[in-house]
């Protein structure tokens, strides 16, 4: 189910990083005076190393702070009122396409938020025999591993989050970013989040995510996929600044306690360029050296939001009109972006399109946004008259209020020329009495260059696409998610895991044919031939932990179970195939600490279920349907005792006799660490640089009884090497 959220504010000190150094902020970040709360924004921003000392210090003038930064991307607030240094390169920044600089004060353009997008499901792909050890070495749940979300709506104290035996919550720590308000909550000790309620009453998203995920269930019933696991969550009014400081949140504990990770986003956004270059994709591809990250395709599958075409000549044109997703179409809201396969433009124009008579009654100009990038069609003449983008139209006028803004560029991340259109306006006319719905719509048309391939793409929250005849016809064909489109994460869709859930208060909560893809999941070809999902997973109707204030809010009606005075309930989507995925995966690092998210997306491709299900067949299946048992038992019987090499030189180790033997020929500095099959580090040592390394059982602190140990070898510029030792 696709939600859109709007946070309330929490009071909390700052904690700021730059370059990797985390220290307290020295004055307060928002404003605690009676007045009028001071508004906050934030973004990804790329600054140059040769700006960045300059860029830092005016950034400090504005009082702007920094969160996290990798490499030259930063994670940055600042009062929304202020204006960044030029230096600064903004995530949504494009370079004019004729070459020129702008001259007049940025436009300050709308921002969007993104979207917060189990029993039966256990036994699926025999996910069950994960947690009972049937064929395996041992039962798996994740412990020794830390699992950790960005989301929204998490009631840390739900019994699901609960130690073994009740006594303490799982969850180690519990950061809340509150990015329009400038603050930042941490709650870091048993006692902090003990007295913790929740970071938003109103929703129950993280919590039901997160008990999917990592939750022990109640009194046996809906366990999650990793209910031995660590929980770090972290949630966020939903901007991406406040996301990904999440994720740094969580791999900031995962270092701390020598621990490996998994990281679940069932967040998405259907705007950008859908080829991995967004800043958004390039920081959670860095945030992926550090922890394998699972991340929601979307449930726009069946929703009209793009629109691809290649034109046949100079004169072809793709018309549309933006669906209100409010539906009465009083006050359209919203984006369309149009995205060029390089850096040819394109032009764009608007129209009025009048419902009772079927026909257009304005057309405003065709504009060329290589000459105008920055075009704004408005209702207010002295608008028009301070300021050369704004442009009024007295047609246009008669029939709505307010503006809407096209910008044209081209994307320095990528080199393609990109347009987006903003939806500001209002209009007050019905079709009639009868039909209290408002007569008139907006469309745009688009002209190019014969041979251009372009992609439209409607937000997907506020609006969508509805076609015209004689032109392309929007589809769903890349209904997925632009968050979802790095290299190195884990794409996950959903398929069906029940035909309904029946709820308290006796609906069915509907459902379909068990193993048969969901056509809401979002799937797509990106421009670089990577097909998405990765994966698909048990998406619904799902049985998880419900938040305790969410239920003191609204009842407990659409829950469907209680134990103890907690609650469960149902819910279906991407937002809960995407944790089962980093549940089971939590399981695979319990069997593999040293696994990479490069390992993993091969464990997943070689353990998929493609044969049942091609691709050809629908294209919502991705590349196959994930299969966990499979994934952990290849895992658990594969030998890790082949060469590695590197420059044709080696590191590798064997076992025997008591005795592990580990040939060093370069002579590096050896570095040796142990792990139980739960994920408990047994040893961490230096072993030395002599060519010929030999460590008795004793000095490794094997134990004696019978089991498994995980053996990893490292030495700077070698490959690891991974043993399993039988003992």
């Amino acid at each position: 189910m696709k939600l859109q959220y709007t946070i309330s504010s929490f009071l909390f000190a700052g904690l700021l990083t730059v370059s990797g150094q985390s220290f307290a902020a020295d004055s307060a970040v928002t404003d605690d005076s009676e007045s009028t709360p001071r508004e906050w924004t934030g973004d990804i921003y790329r600054i140059p190393a040769e700006e960045l000392d300059s860029s830092l210090s005016l950034l400090e003038q504005i009082e702007g702070r920094v969160l996290f930064s990798r490499d030259d991307l930063y994670l940055i607030i600042y009062p929304a009122d202020a204006t960044l240094p030029e230096t600064v390169a903004s995530s949504r920044r494009l370079r004019p396409a004729n070459g020129k600089k702008h001259t007049l004060p940025p436009l300050r353009l709308p921002r969007q938020k993104r979207m917060a997008t189990m029993e039966n499901a256990r036994f699926f792909y025999d996910a069950n025999l994960i947690h009972s050890g049937e064929g395996l070495p041992c039962a798996f749940d994740g412990s020794g591993v830390v699992t950790g979300m960005s989301d929204v709506g998490f009631d840390a104290n739900h019994s699901a989050f609960l130690n073994a035996d009740g006594s303490q919550s799982r969850v180690r720590k519990f950061v809340h970013y509150e990015v329009t308000e400038g603050r930042v909550d941490v709650l870091s000790t048993p006692e902090e989040i003990a007295a913790y309620s929740t970071d938003f009453q109103s929703q129950t998203h993280g919590t039901h995510v997160a008990g999917i995920m990592a939750g022990r269930g109640g009194g046996g019933k809906y366990i999650g996929m990793a209910p031995g696991a660590d929980i770090v969550a972290t949630t966020s009014d939903l901007y991406d600044v406040g996301i990904l400081a999440g994720i740094e949140e969580i791999i900031a504990y995962a270092k701390s306690v020598d621990k490996p990770a998994v990281i679940n986003i069932s967040i998405g956004s259907y705007g950008g360029p859908h080829d991995g270059s967004s800043l958004f994709a390039q920081y959670l591809d860095k945030c992926a050296e550090d922890a394998i990250i699972c991340i929601s395709t979307g449930n726009e599958g069946e929703h009209k939001n793009h629109i691809g075409h290649t034109f046949k000549s100079d004169t072809d044109q793709i018309t549309f009109r933006m669906d209100d997703k409010a539906w009465t179409f009083f006050n359209p809201r919203g984006t369309s972006e149009i995205w060029s396969d390089d850096e040819t433009p394109v032009k764009v124009g608007i129209y009025i399109r009048d419902t009772a008579n079927s026909g257009n009654l304005y057309s405003g100009p065709l504009v060329d946004l290589s000459e105008e990038p920055e075009w704004i069609l408005t209702s207010d003449p002295q608008l028009a008259d301070s300021d050369p983008r704004y442009h009024y139209d007295e047609e246009y006028a008669k029939h709505f209020d307010g503006e809407i803004i096209i910008t044209g560029g081209i994307d320095p991340e990528n080199g393609r020329f990109c347009s987006t259109i903003y939806y500001l306006t209002d209009t007050e006319t019905m079709v009639s009495a009868s039909k209290p719905w408002a007569r008139y719509q907006i469309g745009g048309y688009v002209t190019g260059t014969a041979g251009q391939r372009v992609n439209l793409y409607a937000d997907g929250v506020q609006s969508s696409f509805i076609g015209n005849q004689g032109t392309p016809r929007p589809d769903s064909d890349m209904s997925i998610s632009d968050l979802a489109t790095g290299k190195k994460v884990i794409t996950v869709g959903a398929y069906w895991s029940s035909e309904g859930e029946t709820l308290n208060n006796g609906y069915l909560w509907a459902g379909g044919t068990p193993l048969t893809v969901c056509a809401f999941t979002s799937y797509g070809t990106l421009i670089d031939g990577r097909v998405t999902p990765m994966t698909v997973a048990p998406g619904g109707p799902i049985i998880s932990a419900y938040s305790g204030p969410y239920v003191d809010l609204y009842g407990d009606g659409f829950c469907a179970y209680e134990h103890d005075g907690n609650y469960w309930g149902v819910d279906s989507g991407t937002s809960m195939s995407t944790p089962y995925v980093a549940g089971a995966i939590a399981t695979w690092l319990q069997a593999n600490p040293a696994m990479t998210w490069k390992d993993a997306q091969d464990l997943i491709l070689e353990s998929n279920d493609a044969e049942n299900y091609p691709l050809v067949t629908n294209p919502r299946h991705g590349l196959g349907f994930f299969n966990p048992y499979k994934g952990l038992k290849t895992l658990a019987d594969r030998g890790y005792t082949d060469v590695e090499t590197i420059l044709s030189r080696s590191l590798f180790a064997n076992y025997g006799n008591g005795v592990l033997s580990i040939s060093n020929p370069d002579m590096r500095e050896v570095k040796v660490e142990l792990y139980l099959a739960d994920g408990r580090k047994l040893t961490d040592i230096s072993a030395g640089s002599n060519p010929d390394i030999r460590l008795s059982a004793d000095l490794l602190n094997i134990p004696r009884q019978s089991g498994v140990v995980v053996c990893r070898i490292t030495a700077p510029g070698a490959t690891p090497e991974i043993l399993k030792i039988l003992r």
